[in-house]
């Protein structure tokens, strides 16, 4: 619970700082440690398999961080966090010799380890302090401080790589975080959970079935959508890498807007509701996809299909994220941000790589069609699994509970 003397406007400007931060250098150095790997002489597999020994350790970390927030607080969660994901990026600055592609690895998932304590650390303090009733909209505005930091952080990464300046990316995947983190843990309240009572479900990450079936939903929506979007996308058309390029920076803001209009439209239709609403929109984008990306594809239909799955993809997002946190009590919001973030997190991984292996047997048009039958399938159980449930309770009353 909340200590009612704690300044939420500025503890929540402080979470949301720190938030962005992490995330910027995240995608500061997404396209960047791939790029140097390849260039030390690694091959395609061993880059490409950066990110995936990034999110490993990432979600190796989500399932452990509830208990370190329990313990230890809230402003040690974003500490270990700022440090883990920023410090070792320094590493990469050194020469290994012939150890340096082993070096690499080892020194990024250091740093997922940190972005796994940010990730959970960061939902849960917004849901412990966001007023009675407003979680959707301040889950959407933390959607947006996530979000607009990759648009700036992908393309200035990519540039630096591209002109052999990587090192100064490093610097700045370090610098600024760590400024940012200072200055905000100097005025963040040191927030805490209470712990759970006993015969809760401990052992389980959730015990409320209605969490499992969201993240559930959650984790096969992005998987089977943004996995095939944002790696897919640009092998399915080699020849349109830039207009691609131009295409997913237009999804990631479309990403923004779904996750806003979360906030106004929540009060009215409810989460269950924007749920299924963004899977079906989801695979609607998906399909027009299967149609457009393509060398020869219509570049408009390229676009309307991006933009409609980063608009489903952000109402997901939140939705789910505000459904998680609607049904837990205080005692659980660490365990609930740990289950939601593992769902985005390990799905995405799980996607791109299932609908990968895909293509072999069906083409990219296939995959896409498959994706998006996919989407509309899990969401569309999701929403009517959690609707039925014996265990689901009113949103208005889970709402209010959570926040005793």
């Amino acid at each position: 619970m909340t200590d009612p003397t704690v300044d939420r406007t500025r503890a929540m400007i402080a979470v949301f700082a720190v938030t962005s931060a992490a995330f910027g250098a995240f995608t500061l150095l997404l396209q960047v440690i791939p790029i140097e790997l390849s260039r030390l002489g690694a091959g395609d597999g061993v880059a490409g398999s950066a990110t995936g020994v990034f999110m490993a350790t990432t979600v190796v970390t989500q399932l452990i961080t509830p208990t370190v927030l329990r313990r230890f607080g809230y402003r040690a969660g974003f500490l270990a966090g700022t440090v883990f994901s920023t410090v070792p990026a320094l590493g990469y600055l050194l020469d290994a010799g012939s150890s340096t592609v082993l070096f690499f690895l080892v020194l990024t998932a250091l740093r997922g380890i940190g972005f796994g304590f940010i990730t959970v650390t960061s939902a849960a303090a917004v849901a412990e302090l966001a007023p009675p009733g407003a979680l959707s909209r301040y889950s959407a505005v933390q959607g947006v401080a996530v979000t607009l930091p990759q648009l700036v952080g992908l393309p200035v990464g990519s540039a630096l790589a591209a002109a052999h300046h990587s090192d100064v990316a490093y610097v700045l995947s370090v610098a600024v975080p760590l400024a940012v983190g200072a200055a905000a843990l100097s005025v963040m309240p040191d927030l805490r959970t209470v712990a759970p009572s006993t015969g809760a479900g401990r052992g389980r990450i959730v015990s409320d079935r209605t969490v499992a079936i969201t993240a559930t939903t959650n984790l096969l929506a992005v998987a089977a959508g943004y996995g095939a979007v944002s790696t897919l996308s640009v092998l399915a058309a080699p020849g349109r890498t830039a207009i691609i390029g131009v295409a997913m920076a237009a999804a990631a803001v479309a990403m923004t807007a779904g996750r806003l209009s979360v906030g106004q439209l929540e009060s009215r239709w409810g989460t269950r509701t924007l749920i299924a609403t963004g899977a079906a929109l989801g695979a609607a984008g998906l399909a027009v996809l299967a149609v457009a990306v393509r060398d020869d594809g219509s570049v408009v239909l390229l676009f309307v299909g991006t933009i409609a799955f980063g608009w489903a993809f952000g109402m997901v997002q939140t939705a789910s994220l505000v459904m998680v946190f609607g049904v837990v009590s205080a005692s659980r919001r660490g365990a609930a941000s740990a289950a939601w973030n593992v769902a985005y997190d390990a799905g995405t991984g799980l996607g791109a790589t299932a609908f990968g292996a895909l293509v072999a047997v069906t083409g990219y048009r296939g995959m896409y069609f498959t994706a998006a039958a996919v989407v509309v399938f899990t969401g569309a159980l999701g929403a009517v699994a959690a609707m039925w449930s014996n265990g689901f309770r009113p949103r208005r009353d889970a709402e209010r509970r959570s926040h005793r």
